[in-house]
């Protein structure tokens, strides 16, 4: 799952990378014509469906995975199993169902809103790609990403 959402990272801060990209390997083709692989590609590119779908992996990803990771792999925690972590995983239960209760916590445009979306509190790790989900969800072109990320939280 993690690599997933690493991908999903990659392609929307690279989308137009991506885009353009396909155009060029249409552009200077013989045909001009697409394979299969690359046609459904363009299209997932230009597809809302599936732009909302990386747009989720990418802030479940920013908010709730790479902290927890982090945190449960920081110093000091070596030696704790499971058993040890009843609080810490009941903090982000909290934490999420906070983000169910009010996604614009990860839909704010404000540059300190990490402070409240993400789980440890730090700066995103990849603020860039943030940046990005919000400027395509406040031009439209993410419809319904807010209901779509409560729905997967």
């Amino acid at each position: 799952y993690h690599s997933h959402c690493d991908a999903a990272i990659e392609l929307l801060k690279y989308l137009d990378h991506y885009i353009w990209f396909f155009k060029f390997i249409s552009d200077n083709k013989t045909n001009s014509q697409f394979n299969h692989m690359e046609e459904n590609l363009t299209k997932a590119l230009h597809d809302n469906a599936t732009l909302i779908e990386l747009a989720v992996l990418t802030l479940y990803s920013q908010a709730i995975m790479k902290p927890y990771m982090w945190m449960v792999h920081a110093p000091g925690t070596i030696h704790l199993n499971i058993l040890d972590l009843g609080l810490f995983h009941i903090s982000l239960i909290m934490h999420i169902k906070g983000i169910i209760a009010n996604p614009l916590l990860l839909l704010n445009c404000d540059p300190r809103a990490y402070i409240q979306a993400v789980f440890d509190h730090l700066p995103w790790d990849n603020s860039l790609t943030v940046e990005t989900v919000l400027k395509m969800f406040n031009s439209g072109r993410l419809p319904h990403l807010n209901i779509i990320l409560v729905a997967s939280f």
